[in-house]
């Protein structure tokens, strides 16, 4: 490896924000919860992790937007 590539991967694992979800989610919240976060500015990929009940996203995003995506409307 490179000592070129090895600060652009540090900088891509800085990139990564994790939210906690509630542990318990139907296949429903979870479409309900991509289709939110795939709405974010500054999303590149996310991955929805039921069993640990977070949602772990890659990009330039700003946690606070994501996590007011993630509150439901009341």
């Amino acid at each position: 490896m490179s000592e070129e590539s090895r600060p652009e991967a540090d900088a891509r694992a800085a990139d990564v924000v994790t939210v906690p979800l509630p542990a318990t989610l139907c296949r429903r919240c979870v479409r309900l919860v991509s289709r939110r976060v795939r709405d974010v500015p500054g999303v590149m990929s996310f991955e929805v992790d039921v069993a640990r009940g977070v949602v772990r996203v890659r990009g330039d995003v700003d946690r606070e937007a994501l996590l007011a995506a993630l509150v439901c409307p009341s």
